[in-house]
């Protein structure tokens, strides 16, 4: 089978322009650089974007939001099977929930209460929920805990400095340069 390649010439790059590609379920970006800005340092840096956005149901997207949170956090299986009971339990606009593993324990029968104490462990150490100055009552974390229809999770890929450049950055800060941002 023989591919046709299309014989157009170009006087400028026509590829340097965002480009968007539509298919059934998912829409993908190209080439958007964009200016960052750290509001911590002020450092702005331009970022090179491959951006995918996807069209999917419910139940796909509660699985696709745990994963996310799952893979940015480092969850284990006992915080993520926690976590996702206590997603059922929540209510809509609220930043608190009563809790304790009777009470986890209806919204997933199956749950041994050794994996509720580990999972609310981690979620606490994570800072998905919080104590509250009540027993049994917990502040849950609303970026996290959410009824909205939409989320991206962003992984941002640094290339790391070459020796040499480290060696180079080394050598001057021992001669007195001062780094502008850590």
């Amino acid at each position: 089978m023989e591919v046709k390649v299309s014989k157009v010439r170009y006087e400028r790059n026509p590829l340097v322009q965002v480009r968007e590609l539509v298919f059934k379920e998912k829409t993908v970006k190209v080439g958007s650089a964009r200016e960052l800005v750290d509001t911590g340092t002020g450092e702005v840096s331009n970022v090179n974007a491959i951006y995918q956005r996807k069209i999917v149901d419910a139940e796909r997207f509660a699985k696709v939001y745990l994963e996310g949170l799952s893979k940015t956090f480092g969850l284990t299986k006992s915080s993520q099977r926690v976590f996702q009971s206590i997603l059922k339990l929540c209510e809509k606009d609220t930043d608190s929930i009563w809790m304790n593993f009777m009470t986890v324990s209806k919204a997933d029968p199956d749950l041994p209460e050794s994996t509720f104490y580990r999972g609310m462990k981690e979620l606490l150490k994570h800072g998905f929920i919080a104590h509250s100055d009540i027993p049994n009552k917990f502040w849950i974390n609303p970026h996290l805990f959410f009824n909205g229809d939409r989320v991206k999770f962003i992984t941002e890929y640094v290339k790391s400095s070459s020796s040499e450049d480290q060696r180079k950055r080394d050598e001057l800060e021992r001669n007195g340069q001062t780094r502008l941002t850590e």
